[in-house]
């Protein structure tokens, strides 16, 4: 081995051959050549993919909605062609052709491509680079025999045949056949090609309307009185809650009329948002028609029909109907009728007013109106608002003292006046004709107030309405003008005035706001009057005492007693009296004799004297009237109406007849001995009762020796039926003493009443005595009081108590030994009082029998003065 000093030292780098430079050279074109015919040709491709899906997208969205591709989607559709495009060029040409493209890159290529350069020139690359070292010596004669047989190996390289040209070849293709496909579109159908300029390079919202076939317009058919109604340029309108939407869709003139039109609905209620869809009704030739029936919800609309739909969706708000919230009259009594002059509000469908009461009739609706119509059978008053009023305020400035706004030093704002057109519409009740004519402005305006959501009309009821519109109806077919509206306007009785509104949203109420107005007229006082303790009959000194009420609705200005003699009467021949008291000697035909209490006023009169006195009493002792006298006594009342009045009422019609006073006494005693017969009876079923209970009392004791005696004594059936018969029997006795009992206390209580008026008869005839009224108060009403108040409760409490021990089974026997005992002891006590009753039977007998001697006469006297007249009729015949 040589020394290490004598090794040599390293070849310098060698050089590329020229022929192996040009070579690669060469190659390193044809690849940047490639890359860029590709690129471009992937790029345009990609250009005409992008045309032909947005034009196919926009068709197919047309297709299926009717409607442009949103702005947003086409500009951004378009910005990410763009994005593409460049992305593309720069992807598939610039960053490609940036590559470096190495000399050793290439000749691996080479290598790869061309078997026969065996390495050979890649070795040449990589010592000519200084990838490795070039050798010395002998390597370096082989180094330089391999880049001599490289250079002559690369002179015959085909480099063409180095590429892949199949996907050159799809890319060119691909390119051409869009690029050709989108001329031949431009050329075929510039419609098309211009429709998608406008929508993805101009981006026009409507770019497809010059080429629609189909037009669709909608309406609102509202009610009522189907009125055809816009949607406003932004596409809403405002629908009255729970009405029916009637949707109306037109085709103009010159557009296709589609074979069906579908509307589309979505609806946002409270639970969420519904959708749905309906083909609507043809109606006509251009016309579709369809209805939602109650829409409370607010909705967006679409209709589709042909190659229309709308762009912006009809949307429906849901608003409140106008509505009358509160009815107010604004009264102005009649001054008789003594009524605050106040508003009143309306609560039911009716109001009751008196006539001739003037009043405003006012509405407040719930939002600010148009128009009002009011409307009855005889005229309808109807007024439209052509301002713009204001809203109104929420508060009215003040000072922190109180006090108005100037008062705070604030000056509030001048009121406009309110401007308005109307009609009045004057109707014949008869012949249904109707005469319209135009108000004056001022009289429209008399409708409104500066509120918006009031309207007001002065209105008057009375007796002479009916007859003033009737005259206006006149005036107005025979001149075709009215002087003026009359302020009030008349209203009939009875009549329902409807009030229709319309706000400012053109919408009309559904049902009108409806009352009734009744006029009540002022009728007579009503006289409730009876009379009390005393009789048809009466005597010359008598007072009459008349008890009960005077009403009248709105005052009493008099009340009085009317006294006329019936026509026959004993007095007939003497010459008639003037009204009032008689005149000494004279007695009066007729009398008015004022009330002891007048009414002032009073709507309700409780006739009476004085607090302690209940009555009103006519004296006939100042009228001198005849023994046989008859005569009529009524109370007559008038009232305050000053307009429509005054107005009388009559009351109770009383007929009485003068007679002495043995004549009353007599009569007296036979309603005194009806009632004594009616006692005794009394008396006698008392003593049934009794008895009946002792009867009993023993039945019970024979079942209680029965039921304690041995059973062989007889058979246990027999025993116990007949046990369940004296129990029956019992049971039956007791419910029916009871029921006696209070039968007869009943009858006893009008025994005791009956008595009492026999005793104010005398009184108020004054035909009493002191020993008729001590006999009949302490001898006979006493008494009876006495025993209606504590004689017959307590016999009915041990009777009631009786029932209860027989339902229970228990003893009665010492129970029917206390009623008895009671019973005993109230016999003892009417005894005592039929006693009193039999001591007037002497003295009234007698009187009784003249009085029958005498009525015997007459009519002796009567049938002899006929037969005297049949005999002179027959010797006149004979």
């Amino acid at each position: 081995m040589e020394p290490t000093s004598r090794r040599l030292s390293p070849h310098p780098p060698m050089t590329l051959r020229p022929e192996i430079q040009a070579t690669l050279e060469s190659l390193r074109g044809r690849i940047r050549r490639y890359v860029v015919i590709e690129g471009i040709a992937l790029v345009v491709a990609l250009l005409g993919a992008l045309f032909w899906f947005s034009f196919a997208a926009d068709w197919a969205w047309f297709r299926m909605s009717r409607l442009e591709l949103p702005l947003w989607f086409r500009w951004g559709f378009t910005l990410l062609a763009a994005i593409c495009c460049i992305g593309g060029l720069l992807v598939w040409v610039v960053f490609r052709l940036m590559r470096s493209y190495r000399s050793r890159s290439l000749a691996l290529v080479l290598e790869r491509r061309f078997p026969e350069l065996n390495d050979r020139l890649v070795t040449a690359v990589e010592y000519a680079d200084g990838t490795r070292p070039a050798p010395d010596g002998l390597g370096g004669v082989m180094l330089e025999q391999t880049v001599s047989d490289a250079v002559r190996t690369v002179g015959s390289l085909d480099l063409g045949s180095v590429f892949d040209s199949r996907p050159l070849r799809r890319a060119v293709l691909m390119a051409t056949v869009l690029v050709a496909s989108v001329l031949l579109l431009g050329i075929t159908n510039a419609n098309a090609m211009r429709r998608w300029f406008d929508a993805y390079i101009a981006g026009s919202s409507n770019y497809w309307d010059p080429y629609r076939q189909s037009a669709l317009t909608v309406q609102v058919i509202a009610q009522p009185g189907d009125r055809v109604r816009e949607f406003d340029p932004n596409q809403n309108y405002k629908h009255p809650r729970g009405a029916d939407l009637t949707l109306l869709v037109s085709v103009p003139d010159g557009k296709a009329v589609p074979d069906a039109v579908t509307l589309r609905y979505q609806a946002f209620g409270s639970e969420g948002t519904s959708r749905g869809a309906v083909t609507m009704s043809r109606v006509g030739d251009r016309q579709f028609r369809h209805t939602i029936a109650r829409v409370i919800d607010p909705h967006e609309l679409s209709v589709v029909g042909g190659d229309f739909t709308n762009r912006v969706p009809y949307r429906v708000q849901i608003v409140d109907p106008p509505k009358i919230d509160r009815l107010e009259l604004d009264c102005d009594f009649p001054a008789y009728t003594r009524m605050i002059d106040e508003p009143r509000t309306v609560q039911g469908a009716r109001v009751a007013l008196p006539m001739e009461t003037s009043f405003g009739f006012r509405g407040i609706a719930n939002k600010p109106l148009k128009s009002v119509e009011i409307r009855c059978d005889r005229f309808v008053i109807a007024a439209m608002r052509t301002d713009e009023p204001a809203a109104p305020a929420a508060s009215t400035a003040t000072s922190d003292r109180g006090g108005d706004a100037s008062a705070a030093g604030v000056t509030p704002p001048p009121k406009s006046p309110v401007v308005a057109t109307g009609t009045l519409t004057l109707i014949d009740p008869e012949t249904s004709e109707s005469r319209e004519w135009p108000l004056a402005p001022a009289d429209a305006a008399r409708l409104f107030t500066d509120d918006p959501m009031t309207v007001s009309l002065p209105l008057q009821i009375g007796q002479q309405s009916d007859a003033r519109l009737r005259e206006l109806s006149q005036q107005l077919a025979k001149t075709g003008q009215l002087a003026e509206l009359p302020s009030p306007f008349p209203l009939p009785s009875d009549t329902l005035l409807q009030v229709y509104l319309e706000d400012r949203d053109e919408i009309l109420s559904f049902e009108p706001a409806a009352v009734t107005i009744n006029g009540v007229p002022d009728l007579p006082p009503v006289i409730d009057v009876r009379l009390t303790g005393i009789g048809n009959r009466v005597t010359r000194l008598a007072t009459i005492p008349v008890e009960g009420t005077i009403v009248d609705d709105y005052g009493i200005a008099d009340a009085w007693f009317a006294m006329r003699r019936r026509e026959g009467a004993a007095a007939d021949d003497q010459p008639p009296a003037a009204e009032g008291d008689a005149q000494p000697g004279q007695a009066a035909q007729s009398a008015e004799v004022p009330l002891a209490q007048p009414p002032a006023g009073k709507t309700t009169l409780k006739l009476e004297r004085s607090e302690q006195e209940a009555v009103e009493r006519f004296d006939l002792l100042p009228l001198q009237l005849e023994l046989g006298t008859t005569f009529e006594l009524s109370l007559n009342a008038r009232d305050n109406d000053n307009l429509n009045g005054p107005h009388e009422a009559i009351g109770p019609v009383f007929t009485f007849e003068v007679v002495s006073e043995d004549v009353l006494l007599g009569s007296l005693y036979d309603k005194e001995m009806n009632l004594r017969q009616r006692f005794e009876h009394i008396r006698e079923e008392i003593e049934i009762v009794r008895t009946d209970l002792l009867i009993h009392r023993g039945r019970y004791t024979e079942g209680e020796e029965l039921r304690a005696a041995p059973e062989s004594a007889t058979e246990p059936q027999a025993r116990q039926e007949e046990l369940r018969q004296i129990a029956i029997a019992m049971e039956a006795c007791a419910n029916r003493s009871l029921h006696l009992l209070r039968k007869n206390h009943a009858e006893t209580r009008d025994v005791e009443f009956r008595f009492r008026d026999i005793r104010a008869e005398l009184v108020n005839n004054r035909a009493d005595t002191e020993a008729a009224l001590t006999r009949l108060d302490a001898g006979i009403i006493g008494p009876l009081a006495a025993i209606n108040d504590t004689g017959f409760p307590g016999i009915d409490e041990q009777l009631g108590l009786l029932v209860l021990v027989i339902e229970r089974g228990q003893d009665p026997r010492e129970l029917i030994d206390t009623t008895v005992t009671q019973f005993e002891r109230l016999m003892a006590q009417m005894d005592q009082i039929l006693e009193q009753m039999r001591q007037r039977k002497g003295f009234n007998e007698v009187i009784q029998e003249l009085q029958t001697i005498i009525e015997r006469q007459k009519r002796v006297l009567q049938e002899t003065e006929a037969e005297r007249k049949r005999s002179v009729i027959d010797d006149l015949f004979n």
